[in-house]
């Protein structure tokens, strides 16, 4: 029984409970632009229909005494702006309860909630301070972090950061202007609390930060490049680049946009030059200067004898967390390579012969990775030495011209070649000219020798070193020469010799032969023959005009160091051979034998651009006349009537086609 009773207890009092109206909660005080505050709160929970009226107290110290100034008797009712609160000149304290049934009753107050007062302080040293306070103490659960606004220009309010405490230190970047500043917190429910609004004359008076200095490298052309570190103030619009002159850090340009500055009035290709950098603001507002670091000068003393270059250079100053220096080597214009690492300020640079032009990098590397190098030093080291060789690849005519080709490996000590030329069968030889080296190694010359010797024509070629001296010779190679006969047995012998240079190790050869210049064959010969005789009984042959041209190649591989193919050639040479013409004593034109019926002339070698044949009779008349070598007289006049049996006349005129002429006069008898 009494478990029962107490079950009911229970029951009515929880339903008393629910049944109360809640108390309203206040969540948002909005400062408008004229003082006026818009307060906003939660609705109040009314079950049971017994809502009278909300009541809002305001007061201006959080003590009190606090005074109604709004009864509101709609509970869907959730703000309320309290006019001439005067909160843009100091904080207003709020809280709001409900009144229910009847008799009437009041809730317990809501949260006493201040508005959001800010205040801005101009510290004179280009920045702007502002405080403010929190909307309640501790911060609502619902409450956010605050939410800071700055309006410049003054038609634009911009969102600038976020910040938990009460306090922030805005950076001014413009030089002098009037800028204002709010605070907004957001709360759970969808509303917000602004503050009040405060500006102030500002002006930027701090100089920005120093920017760091990287390095200061020494570029080819001898001009110092400097990079740096970007200051980290945001306003810096340039880089003022600082030399150290005569004792005073001299202004010497401004750099707009980079962080990178090359000096192209330098002279760190001759000494060492310090340098510092400074921060310029747009509001005109310089940093300290940055550190200062010297370029690397570097310098050197070549001694000959003892194929040693010995470099010295300075430590820069400023150079800090300094780790070793790197030797970058560059030989006859190759790419760099790293030669030695050292920690010391000398090294000894020993030359290799073989090389001509040196040019050294001193590079500084500091524990962080960041390098500066010194200025370009470069030297043409000419120690009086041999090449490794000086082969001739082959004397050759291209072009009716005889061209000499060699190769030899580049070499500091040699000044160039001179080549010596022998036209009387190695009787004697003498120079001819001088050729310069070069850096391929692949040499070529054309001699201008145009009236050539019935022999073969030799070379050889000497190096000379820097001294001038010639102190090596190359072996001896001659051009290919090709001479013919003609034989009256319808034949042309041919006989050629020549010296190839050392360096072939395999030839053949090969025949060219044109008729009235056009190819007819090229025939491949044993490479040891050097005579050939053309029998001239072919058609094409005996058909032509009698010109022959000949030429002989020689096809050859090259050793090392060419290791590869080339071709060796004579001059062409012409044999003219001369027409074989036939023509008989007489004739007849009644004869059965056909050839016997017609006069004209028969032969080889008479392929012609001009031939005319006539025939006269003993008085001088002209019987018959032809340009057509292959037309010849019936014995009928012109008019086709037959002439007398009797002696006649003929003359035979030819120009083959080589340009050779040939005129022939004789007597025939016509028989009928």
């Amino acid at each position: 029984m009494k478990q029962r009773i107490f079950f009911y207890i229970l029951i009515f009092f929880q339903y008393f409970l629910n049944g109360q109206v809640s108390v309203p909660e206040l969540r948002c005080l909005e400062v408008l632009s004229n003082g006026d505050v818009t307060i906003t709160w939660l609705a109040s929970n009314d079950p049971n229909g017994d809502f009278v009226a909300y009541e809002i107290f305001s007061s201006n110290n959080v003590n009190g005494p606090y005074s109604l100034i709004a009864t509101i008797n709609n509970i869907a009712v959730t703000s309320y702006t309290h006019l001439s609160a005067q909160a843009n000149l100091h904080k207003v304290y709020y809280y709001l309860r409900a009144k229910f049934g009847s008799p009437i009753t009041n809730t317990s107050n809501s949260d006493t909630l201040s508005t959001i007062y800010l205040v801005l302080t101009d510290p004179l040293n280009g920045t702007a301070l502002l405080s403010w306070n929190e909307l309640h103490i501790p911060r609502l659960i619902t409450s956010s972090d605050f939410e800071i606004y700055r309006k410049y220009p003054l038609d634009s309010w911009t969102l600038i950061d976020l910040e938990t405490n009460t306090n922030y230190v805005d950076t001014i970047y413009h030089c002098s202007d009037t800028i204002a500043y709010k605070i907004l917190q957001k709360d759970l429910s969808g509303c917000i609390s602004t503050s009040n609004f405060d500006n102030a004359l500002l002006r930027n008076i701090m100089p920005p930060q120093s920017p760091w200095l990287d390095s200061v490298t020494v570029l080819p052309n001898g001009h110092a490049a400097m990079g740096w570190q970007a200051s980290n103030s945001n306003d810096v619009i340039a880089y003022i680049i600082y030399k150290y002159e005569s004792g005073f850090w001299t202004p010497i340009d401004t750099v707009y946009g980079s962080t990178y500055f090359e000096n192209s009035n330098s002279t760190a290709s001759d000494v060492a030059e310090q340098y510092r950098v400074a921060a310029l603001d747009s509001c005109g507002n310089t940093s300290p200067l940055s550190n200062a670091i010297e370029t690397i000068n570097v310098t050197g003393n070549l001694s000959i004898c003892d194929n040693i270059f010995y470099l010295s250079w300075n430590h820069p100053a400023g150079v800090l967390y300094f780790d070793n220096y790197r030797i970058l080597l560059s030989k006859n214009s190759n790419p760099f390579v790293q030669l030695d690492i050292t920690t010391k300020d000398t090294f000894n640079l020993y030359l290799d012969e073989n090389q001509g032009n040196w040019c050294i990098v001193i590079q500084s590397i500091t524990d962080d990775g960041i390098t500066q190098s010194s200025n370009l030093l470069c030297f043409n080291f000419q120690k009086p030495s041999l090449p490794d060789y000086v082969k001739l690849r082959k004397v050759d005519f291209i072009n009716n011209h005889i061209e000499i080709t060699w190769k030899a490996p580049s070499h500091a000590s040699v000044q160039g070649f001179q080549i010596y030329r022998s036209t009387d069968s190695l009787v004697s030889f003498k120079k001819i000219v001088d050729i310069q080296k070069n850096i391929s190694g692949d040499y070529f010359y054309i001699d201008p020798l145009t009236n050539f010797p019935p022999y073969p024509i030799f070379y050889k070629i000497a190096t000379i070193d820097s001294c001038g001296n010639a102190v090596f010779q190359s072996d001896t190679a001659s051009t290919l020469y090709l001479k013919g006969v003609v034989n009256f047995d319808i034949t042309n012998t041919l006989f050629w010799q020549g010296k190839m240079s050392s360096s072939v190790t395999d030839s053949q050869q090969i025949l060219h032969k044109k008729i009235d210049n056009i190819p007819i064959w090229d025939l491949p010969l044993p490479d040891n023959q050097r005579v050939f005789i053309d029998d001239l009984s072919t058609n094409d042959d005996i058909e032509s005009s009698g010109h022959f041209s000949y030429q002989v190649e020689w096809p050859v591989y090259l050793e090392a160091p060419f290791d590869d193919y080339d071709t060796i050639h004579s001059l062409w040479i012409d044999l003219y051979q001369p027409p074989r013409i036939y023509l008989p004593t007489g004739f007849t034109p009644s004869s059965e034998i056909l050839e016997n019926q017609i006069f004209k002339p028969n032969g080889i070698f008479l392929k012609s651009k001009d031939y005319s044949f006539t025939i006269f009779d003993r008085n001088g008349r002209i019987v018959f006349e032809t340009n057509n070598l292959n037309e010849g007289w019936n014995g009928n006049s012109f008019d086709n009537n037959p002439e007398p049996e009797q002696l006649y006349v003929y003359l035979l005129k030819i120009t083959l086609i080589n340009g050779n002429t040939y005129e022939k006069r004789g007597i025939v008898t016509l028989y009928r």
